[in-house]
């Protein structure tokens, strides 16, 4: 047994017959120590060899929104053609790409409402007198009353609210053009037209994210930016009816399709505007209050 004090190798015995230490005891505890420190060690390497898992929400977040980019900048490059190729397994992109335009609109008013005032009141003002407002024109009026006290103004009201009705809108115009293209009896599911439908839609969302950013900086161009991509869902409409093929024989002619999910599209779109103008006249009275009068 060899000495833990001077590591002299005794052949028996309980005590060194070099230096006189007991045998056995530190023996006994630098094995329990190295085993300990073995353990730990090999904990520790086991720990650092495996890494954390990652989340697997998050990733599933960043690899649908790698696909719905290269997706989103593919429908910009070759809309036609892009659209005309999806089917129903692009479904979620599509869903992604009606969101996005649902929300647009009133994202757009919330952070540039105060140009738009200026240009509202600008045609008011111009209408009224027959003369050309000055260059200073709605500065009384949007000084009246910063943005932090105007009641009227609420994210809740303007953006979510709005974005819902708008989003219910454009599912309710995407179900009544199914129902037509039904109606021609073209052989198509509905997750396939919807995935059609959103894809042509691309270009009026990429408009709107364009207003949004002007509109954030303070431009008031996004105003046309704002107009243009209204004007995009009448172009979306017949282009997703006459996109498709119809095999059989008979049905209703496109043409009266087109004409029905127009008058539908009028109705649903006149519905929300009525709820986007009630909070425009909130964030005017709010803003203006009595400096309204003193403008005319």
């Amino acid at each position: 047994m060899q000495c833990s004090n001077c590591s002299h190798l005794n052949k028996s015995g309980k005590f060194c017959v070099k230096c006189g230490s007991k045998l056995g005891e530190g023996g006994i505890k630098e094995q329990v120590a190295a085993t300990a420190d073995h353990s730990a060690t090999h904990t520790y390497s086991q720990s650092t060899s495996q890494p954390a898992q990652p989340n697997q929400h998050v990733e599933n977040a960043k690899h649908i929104s790698k696909m719905y980019i290269g997706y989103f900048m593919q429908g910009i490059k070759n809309p036609l053609a892009t659209a005309q190729g999806v089917g129903d397994g692009q479904f979620i992109n599509a869903l992604i790409t009606i969101i996005l335009y649902a929300i647009s609109i009133p994202l757009m008013m919330y952070f540039g409402w105060k140009m738009l005032l200026v240009k509202f009141f600008g045609v008011i003002y111009t209408t009224t007198t027959g003369e050309q407002p000055e260059s200073d024109f709605g500065s009384g009026l949007l000084n009246a009353k910063p943005a932090a006290d105007a009641s009227g103004i609420s994210f809740v009201d303007v953006v979510v609210k709005q974005s819902i009705f708008m989003f219910i809108a454009l599912v309710v115009i995407v179900a009544v053009t199914y129902g037509v293209v039904k109606l021609a009896k073209i052989d198509v599911s509905f997750k396939e037209l919807f995935a059609r439908f959103g894809t042509f839609s691309i270009v009026p969302t990429g408009l709107f994210i364009i207003g949004i950013v002007l509109s954030l900086i303070h431009i008031d161009i996004f105003v046309y930016f704002l107009l243009f991509g209204l004007l995009g869902i009448l172009f979306v409409i017949p282009l997703t009816i006459t996109s498709f093929k119809n095999n059989t024989p008979g049905g209703l002619d496109k043409v009266y399709s087109i004409l029905i999910t127009y008058v539908v599209t009028i109705i649903a779109l006149s519905m929300v505007s009525k709820g986007l103008l009630e909070e425009a006249k909130a964030i005017v009275l709010s803003v203006t209050g009595d400096e309204l009068n003193s403008l005319f």
